[in-house]
């Protein structure tokens, strides 16, 4: 059964098998996300009611039925349980961190203690599975839930992630304020610092969490830390609020700053109890939303029994507008600035009405409840005058903002303008509307983020109550819409207009009609034509451009209406904004054919004889129909929503337009009361050829003295009926008969199929791409633990179906098969999955092998033609097809489109522009045309297409040259800039955006590389090895680098340039196991680097901390921490920040594997410290993992798990799959010591499942975990099997210490079996490993079992009381208790020869009881407890821990154990 993850803590994300699985589109995720946290089943109505709001219940229900059928698609059908009514998931087959998140927090709520709270005071007791669980739940949350996600036009989903949202940060900050008690009650300071940290950055204005911080800090010493605190708690409540920290923080500060604070003073407040609550576990019922609802309530100030009129007072006045003023006021309960409004007094006598008006704005704030909206806080009368009482926004308004900047960056517009339209989203959805939108009524905080005011003119639609008279003018001149202007009743479209206006003016720096007079603005607004915006800001996003043409329509009945809709688009903007891309241009009106024109079209058809041939109106497909199934149902859905009558299937030539245009039309056929119809436009030359065509298939005879296109018309009125509109793209000067029918014929929908758009404004578009196809092998693994190309897995893909039906046509016996199997995929990918070159390969099969084929594609296209007679001239060759379109290309556009050929895998919109030089309305038009393709922010084009093109941009060596010279300056220029984000907080954001242009990059370092350009290649040499390290590709970056290293040696001149690359060559070589060349190399590298003048400290160590890293995992330890002092030093000296994180790890790591736990604590506290500064994920990773290991030896066993969970989840953050692999192994090993082995085996075998995925060889220590946990479960063969291969492969790879931990398991199989003699040689064989390594913890673990082997050997006692001696000494050095505590069990044994009960008692009960012990020794030490001469009569009386140290020295002093130690355990 997959392991499937669905993340909604942070980014929402899935994974499946530990890979992340892409969800496309954001209302699948959502709704994936509402059933996976409702965990209930949903009925399809509310579903589609929820996410669909704005469309009728059928076409909501569709929507619904295609979104479930893909989401089952992506999550299997296990996970998702559709029935006929209801949906939910299983959550069986579907782990959510949510619903782990809520069950620990349940899990901590229902565990019982008795007397908590008589017992501490201060919530539950500590409990270490309590504790577990709360940490485990802490760690889960990560940013929150669903981190940046929204749905602008489904709001009730909106609102419903908003109190989830709440729910569970109000649960994660009870968690940790619990946590935090908990870490002083074990006098955890440090830890308890990391919680409290996380609990104040939930709301950095937190003060009993700055309190709790400020007094960690202190007790830990960190005096300057905790005023620091302080000083940052006062300054964000200054700025933020404008008031002082509160008495009791200030007094703390003052006992702190005075060192009156010491360490008798109390760590928390009492009064400051946590209180955890899941409410109800169903996260989408009613008892929740009442819990999450209380969880806010206890978060509001308590009014403190005073009535708003006494509650706040009046300031300065702010401002005064036309019916009210505003006051600057104080809220004397919490000392918070507050705005208070009051109607002028003096008009109230003369127009009574406004104070109903005035009441209306508080009603409408009242109903409002938005991050984007002002806030009303209270409302109330004094000495006869009305107030409203708003929050204080201190940062201006947006007019203010105008006035100082004229026009915004594009990126403030839709940063405003987006919150602006999710706030009016939320007005018109509770059905009110503002009806007086500008500048002045739009508040900014300080972070500019904007609020809507002034509601003093909204209108409750409710209500719908014109509280003004008929003919006044609502709002102000430059923003108010035409129908208001009017006197007509206003709408929502009526905001949409004036929110179009301050787009306008946001943009541009002035309104789109101005005057010097109110008459002559609203003249203008009435009847001129909206200007130009380009001329007043050029370049701007067509899609923008569109959008606001659309809202600033004057008819009413054709502005955009739903703000929703709106709020959609600009998030579209920015998303491509951001991503580098323009947008893509919305099809624009098309100015109809002149009157001359139109005169001149029906005297040619009065004059034209008339067809009396019947032509069947669809004709009969001659080839099956293949591979389009899924585009068929989307394509099939669109043409059933209401608004597209007109749809186009665009596409380049050969794609398949017109086989799918004639499978839709035989599928719809019984759709239309008169059928489907298909005008074959092929023949046709001039637009005056369209409309006999369509006449010919109608079998419409032409009445002569008649206007043929109105006799079209006319007959066409009472029809139903498709019409099929095949090979547009030449005749789209005659685009306005499909405008004239669709505006005559309501029933008729169109069809057509074209090479580009007809930018039509009725146009919805698809477009056609190539069938599908099998994927190149997935990118990260080196090739050899890539599992070939299966069979059965080819067949699914549509372009491998249409190959093999057309092949059988020649060769009526060809099966796919192992052998062919390949060759026919890459065929496939070579045409891009067009079906016409499909068609044109596969009769070649007579006279050439599909390997021969594949070649002859690869080097050109003439290989694609044919002599088929019945196929169109057009189609005989896909050059002729081609060189037919390039003809019919501008100039311009030719130049483009030749240039575009140097890009590989596409590009982004900056990366066209600066490489061919194309502008926007270029690129669109080659979009247009389908011989560029616009997805998802990226331009790329089919392979056919390039390949063509480059033959074409070849044929100009010069400008070939140039193409390729500003193709890899730009790319390598932009893989620079990446280095600090690959070496800081933004390494997945980093990886992935290289991986996006991943094809372009390499071209990019393979041809500066070539032309010697080594300005190029040294700026981003660092950052190209980092994305090969991070994303595993090492293969790829072997070869890459060794083609650069080839370039630039030998090089006299550039030793630091050329030792850089010759180290990343080295370190990549290493790293897929060829380490002494590898090794070899990036010592030569070093080394040369070092006689360059003046020397880069800054990438020599660099290099040295590979270096260092490469020799921890051969185990050469010493020298490895050498070379990480050295790149520690020179990394400081050069503030390298994130090679002086990977030389602590790595100096902490050489401590810890030659057994100095101290030191390696210290080191890799630093280096975590630094990785949480800079953000460094990967590294920390390993920081965590080493620290898990350091208290794994010490037996603290909580804490140990704390790290790994960390380690863990920083794995899963960074999306690395071979770290969380290793960190994985290593937590095995303290699964086996905590007595987990089901999990300790299940860990085992996904590290397994991961490495040879991966390609890996490191499976050795993992073989070793599993056979080690299978022989503590008894199964003796299966155990020795695995450690026997992890022996092998340690071997292979020279790797010593997984070598002698597998060794070491076989010994203990050796002692089990009563083999005592293979078992002492097998440890003598790992100790000397150890010895070698100076592993001082290890060795005596070896020592430890020595002496149990030698013991039950014949003259061995001697022997074995020296091996537990020298157990011991290194157990007391290192402070390993588990080790001292194994040791016990094993001097037990002796004892109990000896007859020395009391002392053998002494020591079972210290390994026992002792919370270090390993599970293995406690249960050695229940055998002998219940084989003893007492069975299992051992004193209990003692429950506190033994002293493990003070009976260990004992037997070193004296070789025994005294008695007395039985009235002292502790």
């Amino acid at each position: 059964m997959p392991d499937q993850r669905l993340f909604l803590f942070g980014v929402p994300r899935m994974e499946r098998e530990g890979r992340a699985v892409q969800i496309h589109r954001r209302k699948m995720l959502a709704l994936t996300a509402y059933l996976a946290v409702t965990r209930q089943p949903q009925s399809r109505e509310t579903l589609s009611a929820l996410f669909w709001p704005d469309y009728d219940a059928s076409s909501a229900l569709a929507n619904l039925r295609r979104d479930l059928s893909r989401l089952k698609d992506v999550v299997g059908e296990e996970s998702l349980i559709i029935e006929r009514d209801r949906v939910q998931v299983d959550s069986s087959h579907l782990w959510v961190d949510v619903t782990r998140f809520e069950t620990l927090i349940q899990q901590y709520d229902e565990h019982p203690h008795e007397n908590a709270e008589e017992a501490q005071g201060r919530g539950k007791p500590y409990c270490s599975s309590c504790e577990a669980a709360l940490r485990e739940a802490a760690g889960l949350y990560g940013e929150g839930f669903m981190r940046g996600f929204t749905l602008p036009d489904s709001p009730g989903f909106d609102e419903w992630q908003y109190f989830q949202a709440e729910r569970l940060e109000a649960m994660q900050s009870a968690a940790l304020q619990q946590l935090v008690r908990w870490s002083i009650d074990q006098q955890a300071y440090g830890l308890g610092i990391d919680y409290a940290l996380r609990w104040l950055a939930l709301d950095p204005l937190h003060e009993p969490a700055c309190r709790q911080v400020m007094r960690l800090y202190a007790r830990s010493g960190q005096i300057s830390a905790a005023l620091r605190q302080y000083q940052v708690l006062a300054g964000a409540l200054k700025k933020e609020l404008g008031i002082e920290p509160e008495p009791e923080t200030q007094a703390l500060y003052e006992e702190i700053r005075t060192r009156r604070w010491n360490e008798r003073s109390p760590l928390y407040s009492l009064a400051d109890r946590p209180a955890i609550t899941t409410g109800a576990v169903q996260s989408g019922s009613a008892s929740q939303s009442s819990s999450a609802s209380q969880l806010q309530q206890r978060e509001l100030p308590r009014q403190g029994g005073l009535a708003p009129q006494d509650r706040y007072e009046l300031g300065s006045l702010v401002s005064s507008g036309g019916f009210g003023e505003v006051f600057l006021g104080l809220d004397r309960l919490t000392g918070q600035p507050v705005a208070i409004k009051r109607l002028r007094p003096d008009l109230v006598a003369k127009r009574p009405d406004l104070v109903e008006r005035f009441l209306r704005e508080g009603e409408a704030l009242s109903q409002l409840s938005h991050p984007n909206i002002v806030r009303m806080l209270a409302d109330f009368e004094r000495d006869g005058q009305r107030y409203l009482v708003m929050e204080y926004m201190t940062g201006g308004t947006l007019r203010e903002l105008l006035d100082r900047e004229n026009r915004l960056s594009l990126q403030q517009v839709l940063d405003i303008s987006l919150e602006l339209a999710d706030a009016l989203s939320r007005a018109h959805h509770l059905h009110i509307l503002h009806r007086d939108l500008k500048p002045e009524n739009i508040l900014l905080d300080d972070h500019s983020r904007p609020r809507l005011s002034d509601f003093g003119l909204a209108l409750l639609e409710s209500h719908r109550s014109r509280l003004t008279e008929e003919g006044t003018i609502f709002g102000s001149p430059y923003y108010v819409s035409p129908e208001a202007l009017t006197g007509m009743e206003m709408s929502a479209r009526s905001d949409v207009w004036s929110f179009g206006v301050i787009l306008f003016e946001m943009l541009t720096g002035q309104p789109p009609f101005m005057g010097d007079q109110v008459a002559v603005v609203i003249s203008k607004i009435l009847n001129e034509s909206l200007p130009d915006i380009r001329q007043l800001r050029p370049n701007l996003p067509p899609r923008l451009e569109n959008l606001i043409g659309q809202m600033l329509i004057k008819d009413v009945s054709k502005r955009a209406a739903s703000m929703r809709w709106i709020a959609a688009e600009l998030e579209a903007v920015r998303a491509e904004h951001l991503s580098g891309s323009a947008g893509e241009p919305q099809p624009a009106p098309i100015t109809p054919t002149s009157a001359g024109a139109a005169e001149a079209q029906r005297a040619y058809l009065a004059a034209a004889p008339q067809p009396f041939l019947v032509t069947p109106p669809i004709p009969a497909p001659t080839t099956p129909f293949i591979g389009r199934d899924e585009e068929l149902d989307v394509i099939l859905n669109l043409m059933n929503q209401p608004e597209c009558r007109l749809l186009t299937l665009y596409g380049t030539a050969g794609i398949g337009k017109t086989r799918l245009a004639l499978e839709i039309a035989s599928r719809l056929n019984s759709s239309f009361t008169s059928g489907s119809y298909f005008v074959s436009l092929a023949s046709a030359t001039e637009p005056e050829h369209i409309l006999p065509a369509i006449a010919k298939v109608l079998q419409l005879p032409f009445s002569p003295g008649s206007d043929p296109l109105q006799q079209l018309l006319n007959h066409l009125q009472g029809e139903e009926l498709l019409l099929v509109m095949d090979n547009f793209e030449h005749l789209l000067e005659g685009v306005s008969i499909l405008t004239e029918i669709l505006n005559a014929a309501p029933g008729v929908q169109v069809l057509v199929t074209s090479r580009e758009r007809l930018n039509l404004q009725e146009e919805c578009v698809y477009e056609v791409v190539g069938l599908s196809f099998p994927p190149l092998p997935e990118e990260g693994a080196d090739h050899e633990g890539v599992q070939a190309l299966q069979v059965e897995d080819a067949l699914k893909y549509g372009a491998v179906q249409l190959f093999i039906q057309r092949a059988r046509r020649v060769e009526p016996n060809f099966a796919l098969t192992d052998q062919n199997v390949s060759h026919v995929a890459r065929i496939c990918r070579l045409v891009g999955g067009m079906p016409l070159a499909l068609e044109l390969a596969a009769p070649w099969m007579r006279m050439l092998s599909l390997e021969e084929i594949e070649r002859e594609i690869e080097r050109g296209l003439d290989i694609l033609t044919t002599s088929l007679r019945n196929l169109p001239e057009r189609h005989r060759s896909v050059r002729a097809m081609f060189e037919q379109t390039w003809r019919q290309l501008s100039e311009a556009e030719q130049e483009i489109l030749a240039q575009f050929s140097v890009f590989h895998g596409g590009c982004l919109r900056e990366a066209a522009e600066q490489v061919t030089g194309a502008h926007i309305q270029l690129l669109m038009g080659l979009v247009d045309k389908a011989l560029l393709r616009h997805r998802s922010g990226r331009f790329d084009m089919h392979e056919l297409v390039r390949q063509f093109a480059a033959e074409r941009l070849a044929a100009d060596p010069e400008k070939q040259r140039q193409a390729f010279i500003r193709h890899y300056t730009y790319y390598l220029t932009a893989l620079a800039k990446m280095t600090p984000w690959l070496k800081g907080g933004r390494q997945r954001e980093a990886t992935s955006i290289i991986t996006s242009d991943v094809d372009n990059i390499r071209a990019a370092w393979c041809g500066a590389a070539a032309d010697g350009e080594s300005a190029l290649i040294g700026q981003a040499a660092e950052a190209y090895w980092l994305f090969n390290e991070f994303r595993g590709t090492l293969a790829e970056g072997t070869a890459n680098f060794r083609k650069a290293v080839n370039s630039f040696l030998p090089v006299e001149d550039q030793p630091a340039l050329a030792g850089f690359l010759l180290a990343g060559l080295g370190d990549m070589e290493a790293r897929q196991w060829r380490l002494e060349r590898g090794l070899s190399l990036m010592k030569e590298g070093i080394s040369l680097m070092r006689k360059a003048q003046p020397p880069d400290r800054r990438r020599e160590a660099f290099a040295q901390a590979w270096l260092a890293f490469m020799l921890v995992l051969q185990g050469r330890y010493i020298e490895s921490a050498q070379l990480a002092r050295e790149s520690l030093r020179a990394s400081t000296e050069t503030g390298d920040l994130w090679t002086q994180a990977g030389s602590l790890r790595l100096l902490g790591a050489t401590a810890l594997y030659r057994g100095n736990l101290d030191e390696a604590a210290a080191y890799l506290e630093h280096c975590r410290a630094i990785c949480h500064e800079i953000g460094e994920v990967r590294i920390r990773v390993y920081a965590h993992a080493n620290l898990g290991l350091v208290h794994y030896w010490y037996g603290a066993y909580d804490r140990s798990k704390m790290y790994f969970n960390e380690a863990i989840r920083d794995s899963y953050d960074s999306g690395d799959r071979l770290r969380r692999a290793d960190v994985l192994c290593e937590y095995g090993r303290l699964l086996l010591a905590t007595g987990e082995f089901d999990q300790a085996i299940e860990v085992a075998k996904e590290c397994i499942a991961i490495y040879k995925d991966l390609g890996r060889s490191s499976v050795s220590i993992a073989q070793t975990v599993l056979g080690t946990a299978l022989r503590l479960q008894g199964e003796v063969e299966a155990a020795e099997q695995a450690l026997t291969v992890g022996l092998q492969l340690a071997r292979d790879l020279a790797h010593r210490p997984d070598m002698a931990l597998a060794i070491e398991g076989l010994g203990c199989l050796s002692h089990e079996r009563g083999d005592d003699a293979s078992a002492v040689k097998c440890f003598n064989e790992a100790l000397e490993i150890w010895r070698e390594l100076g592993h001082e913890p290890q060795m005596a673990v070896i020592y430890s079992r020595l002496g149990r082997s030698l013991a039950h050997k014949s003259g061995g006692l001697a022997g074995a009381r020296s091996a537990y001696r020298q157990a011991l000494e290194y157990a007391l050095r290192r402070r390993a208790a588990p080790v001292a505590l194994e040791v016990f069990t094993g001097l037990a044994e002796l004892q109990i020869r000896e007859n020395n009960t009391e002392a053998a008692e002494i020591l079972i009960q210290a390994a026992l009881t002792h919370p270090a012990a390993a599970q293995e020794t406690k249960l050695h030490a229940a055998q002998l407890a219940a084989a003893g001469p007492r069975r299992g009569r051992i004193s209990t009386a003692y429950t506190a821990p033994a002293d493990w140290q003070r009976l260990a020295r004992e037997f070193l002093d004296s070789g025994t154990i005294s008695n007395s130690q039985s009235s002292s355990p502790k």
